[in-house]
Formats: structure tokens, C-alpha cells, sequence
């Protein structure tokens, strides 16, 4: 079952992210991994856009997550996970298939955006039909 995410689920989304997001995932994008700077980039998607869980026998299992941008008519995908020892099992593709009706009936989106650093990732991706649009560059000062 998939149902929408509030702050009541916050500790839960954190200690999914815990579980699945290697830190160094974190720290490619410059942030950091505390369990605090995981806390409040959780409270700040889900005031920015909207999270889903998928549950099984009330279990957290996987979240998605989406931002829309009206303007433009994309949207983000962002806290996309499922918990490893559930990975495989065809839940994240349900997640995405979810978002992507949800963002085509409800949001009237013409595309949808994500990113990453784990490029075991992106054969995933590549499977539910993303492709590649640039490659995201920094140099620290």
C-alpha cells in the first residue's frame, strides 16, 4: 500500500535514510550525514513537495518523493529509497510508477527530473526509462 508521508513518520524517514543512503552519497552533494542534517532536509522536502511510503504489514519499506515546479510543468524526485533487504523485490518500480501517474494526472507535469550519486543507480533508472540530461560539477573554495 502506498499512502502519503507527513512529520509523524519523520523518525522513520530518517532511519530509512540511515540504512540506505551511503554517507559519501550525502557528502558528493556537499552536505553532511549527521543524523540531525538527515533530520532536517527530511522536514525540508516535506514542506517543499510530498513524500510516499510503501507499506507492508504497516512496515515502512521505500519512499518517493516529489517537488513540483508549475512553471516550468516538471517535477524532482527526491528521497526515492527502498530498505535493502527489500531491494530487488519490485517496490521501487511501484514507487516510481506511482509518482509518475500522480505527476501526469494530478500536476499535469511534462517531465519528470532526479539525481544522483550512486551509479548503481542509474542502471535503475535507466530501466524505468530516464536518461541521462548532464552531469553536475563543483570545486570547493
Amino acid at each position: 500500500m502506498i499512502k502519503e508521508l507527513d512529520e509523524k513518520y519523520l523518525e522513520e524517514l530518517v532511519d530509512l535514510s540511515e540504512e540506505v543512503f551511503d554517507p559519501l552519497e550525502y557528502n558528493f552533494f556537499g552536505k553532511s550525514s549527521s543524523t540531525e542534517a538527515i533530520r532536517e532536509g527530511i522536514k525540508r522536502h516535506l514542506k517543499a513537495g510530498r513524500i510516499w511510503g510503501y507499506f507492508k504489514d504497516e512496515q515502512l519499506l521505500g519512499t518517493i518523493g516529489l517537488v513540483v515546479n508549475k512553471d516550468y510543468c516538471l517535477g524532482k524526485v527526491q528521497d526515492f529509497m527502498v530498505k535493502k533487504d527489500f531491494q530487488g523485490q519490485g517496490i521501487g518500480r511501484k514507487l516510481m510508477d506511482f509518482v509518475e501517474e500522480h505527476a501526469r494526472k494530478n500536476e499535469n507535469l511534462k517531465e519528470l527530473r532526479l539525481s544522483t550519486s550512486n551509479f548503481n543507480n542509474i542502471k535503475l533508472y535507466k530501466r524505468l526509462g530516464y536518461s541521462k540530461a548532464s552531469w553536475v560539477m563543483k570545486k570547493k573554495l
